[in-house]
């Protein structure tokens, strides 16, 4: 369903990486922060809007050489009976059409497995663009792998849970990631991830209070310029590479497209996602910002390590 689809690419967003917004916030400042959010969310959706159309276009072309290359036994008995130099232009361009096809269709058939972005990629570029795309998603998903490892790590290591070492921390939180990152069908595990999801919005919830306890309304009193810009072009950059780490749809919209019930809603579902992790982002960063100033004066570090 729509509903389903909207709880996914949310889900798929929201990580633990939003643990270090207001420290973003700290770095660009609250307007810079919100300004920032809806570009990088309007660029998130046209990325997903430009790839929709890709595959939207490859369809029709494959459709239209199937079409030319069912003509072709035709064109080519009325080739013998025609003598214009406009009509053997038009059967010559019909024949290359056709050739064209056959030969996208013959890699296509050799990358069987690959999946629809790498086979865009491919009616795009060619095979140098196949291999560069899986090269991308490889560098890609290894890197999100290492993200995850090392925010688990930083919890584990402050909780009775750790072994004391981070060597052995580390192995066995891979012995865990590695099996669920394999799965091929994420609807067994769909009901976990949206507890995480949850459990993420309470950590906030009881950190804003912890702050309003410790500073009450402080903040929202105090705010002045120093809140409101980045100092350095530094600190847009600190920034930008927590917030882009907080958009992970765009790589998975044919994997989402496939496994709607009806496909051609994956624009509605994208947009409306999309405004709510904005708004999710904007909210959240910048009150926790605000709340912990008094005693902070900026968030150095991720919320976790602020409670006693």
């Amino acid at each position: 369903s729509l509903f389903q689809t909207i709880s996914n690419i949310i889900k798929l967003c929201i990580g633990s990486g939003v643990l270090a917004l207001p420290y973003a916030v700290n770095e660009a400042g609250l307007v810079c922060h919100v300004v920032g959010l809806s570009l990088v969310t309007l660029w998130n959706i046209y990325s997903t809007d430009r790839l929709i159309k890709c595959r939207e276009y490859m369809q029709e072309f494959r459709y239209y050489m199937k079409r030319a290359e069912s003509f072709s036994s035709a064109d080519d008995s009325y080739s013998s009976k025609t003598s214009t130099e406009s009509q053997r232009a038009s059967l010559h361009q019909s024949e290359e059409h056709v050739t064209l096809h056959q030969n996208m269709s013959s890699e296509l058939a050799e990358d069987a497995n690959t999946g629809t972005l790498g086979k865009v990629s491919l009616f795009a570029f060619g095979k140098v663009g196949l291999h560069a795309i899986d090269s991308v998603m490889m560098i890609l998903m290894f890197g999100i792998i290492i993200a995850y490892e090392d925010a688990i790590l930083g919890f584990v290591q402050a909780t009775p849970a750790t072994t004391g070492s981070k060597n052995l921390d580390a192995i066995l939180m891979l012995l865990i990631i590695i099996p669920l990152a394999s799965l091929s069908d994420f609807s067994s595990i769909a009901k976990v991830a949206a507890l995480g999801t949850v459990v993420l919005f309470i950590i906030f919830i009881s950190i804003g209070y912890y702050g309003l306890n410790e500073n009450g309304l402080q903040g929202f009193e105090s705010i002045s310029d120093q809140n409101l810009w980045p100092s350095s072009f530094s600190a847009i950059s600190s920034w930008y590479g927590i917030v882009v780490f907080g958009f992970g749809s765009v790589p998975f919209t044919y994997n989402i497209q496939d496994a709607m019930k009806h496909p051609n809603q994956i624009l509605k579902a994208t947009n409306i996602s999309l405004w709510i992790v904005f708004m999710t982002y904007a909210v959240m960063g910048d009150i926790l910002s605000i709340i912990f100033w008094p005693s902070l004066h900026g968030f150095k570090t991720d919320m976790i390590s602020i409670l006693p």
